[in-house]
């Protein structure tokens, strides 16, 4: 740079005279001046235009340090209007700017313009919209049995308790893994480790949608996902694994509870020990699904989490259980379930109310069974684990 070039110190030191203006150069930066006022002093750039003899100055903004005492501060009888304060450093990287688009054939004022409000749709691209887009996308997908869970999550970790995501109104390409791993973190201290695994796995699908080709540019985000590849290890979580099934005496103490416990709980948690299978599919199944003469039970797959039909054969004491539960069930609980709601969910069988009732009954149980205490997690066991019990 010149030894010439002007500093914050000599524009200060720039005399304003009511009634006079004068203009100044900066060797510091091509084709920049000070336009210097009573009252302030503007950045200008002077560009020659075809067919205009002299050159045109374009206005760059106001300079942010104009005062009398030189404290840095703006003059308080100073009347910028709309041009932006800026410091001679940020004068000076806007004056190359321009002078770059006049050297394409840009003008220059178009060019800032187009820049401003490309700024603007940025900074509406937050996080908070990104996710509530992808909320909205979300029934739609295929494989989709957990979608209102995972909603439930996703809006409870991110979105209803703002105070949980401090990054929920910034821009998402601002939002890289360091900020993920931020928010993941304090679910994981609470401690809550298990829903800080599932939040992790559910933010790095939602960046891969963000980040999908069709997505990407609505957001204004880049080729580069920071969440591809990443995994639970890197940031100190992982998949609980269930290293303890209950034993001979507490699989006949479940089987005592479940027996004194009255329909629809008894029979769901006593089905769901003597067949092995998941809670919700357990808790849905149907009298249409059931093949009495073979013994049959056809998990459809829209219920099945691989997305396919599955098949689960029926042992002597599940039949009799079954037979019992048709047996005390109106008629047209019995038959085969429509399409509608209503219909569909009085077709269940075995399905509990609600689970906050389920838990309830069951404690209740626990405490005036003779049985040792259980609870609605132990009678998630693998059906190679139930041993005798699974034998007809």
């Amino acid at each position: 740079m010149s030894k010439r070039a002007m500093t914050t110190e000599k524009i200060d030191a720039l005399p304003r005279r009511k009634g006079e203006r004068y203009e100044v150069a900066d060797p510091g930066c091509d084709r920049l001046w000070l336009r210097v006022g009573a009252r302030d002093i503007v950045f200008v750039l002077a560009v020659r235009v075809e067919g205009k003899r002299d050159p045109t100055r374009l206005k760059l903004g106001v300079y942010a340090e104009t005062t009398p005492g030189g404290d840095g501060s703006a003059s308080a009888d100073a009347k910028p209007g709309p041009l932006t304060r800026l410091t001679l450093e940020q004068a000076r990287e806007k004056a190359r700017r321009w002078n770059a688009w006049i050297k394409a054939g840009l003008d220059p004022r178009a060019e800032e313009a187009r820049l401003e409000v490309e700024a603007a749709k940025r900074s509406g691209a937050t996080f908070r919209r990104a996710l509530e887009d992808y909320l909205a996308h979300m029934p739609g997908r295929k494989h989709n049995k957990s979608v209102v869970e995972q909603e439930k999550h996703l809006r409870r970790e991110l979105l209803d308790r703002p105070e949980r995501n401090p990054f929920l109104d910034k821009p998402l390409v601002q939002i890289d893994d360091l900020a993920v791993a931020a928010i993941v973190a304090a679910v994981r201290n609470r401690p809550a480790p298990t829903s800080a695994f599932n939040l992790f796995r559910l933010i790095r699908t939602f960046f891969a949608w963000a980040y999908a080709s069709e997505n990407r540019l609505r957001y204004y985000l880049g080729p580069n996902n920071p969440m591809a590849g990443r995994k639970g290890s890197e940031y100190g979580l992982g998949p609980t694994k269930r290293r303890r099934f209950l034993d001979d005496d507490e699989r006949a103490a479940y089987l005592r509870a479940a027996a004194a416990t009255p329909y629809p709980y008894g029979p769901f948690y006593e089905a769901m020990l003597k067949m092995g299978q998941r809670e919700g599919e357990t808790a849905g199944i149907r009298r249409s699904e059931i093949d009495m003469a073979d013994r049959l039970w056809t998990i459809p797959k829209e219920r099945f989490k691989s997305n396919r039909a599955h098949a689960v054969p029926l042992s002597d004491q599940m039949m009799a259980l079954i037979e019992a539960v048709l047996n005390r069930l109106p008629a047209d609980m019995a038959t085969a379930c429509s399409a509608s709601t209503t219909a569909r969910r009085r077709s269940r069988i075995l399905a509990p109310p609600c689970r906050r009732s389920n838990r309830l009954c069951l404690r209740s149980c626990a405490r005036s069974s003779p049985a040792p205490r259980w609870s609605r997690g132990s009678s998630r066991i693998p059906a190679a684990r139930c041993g005798p019990i699974l034998r007809g």
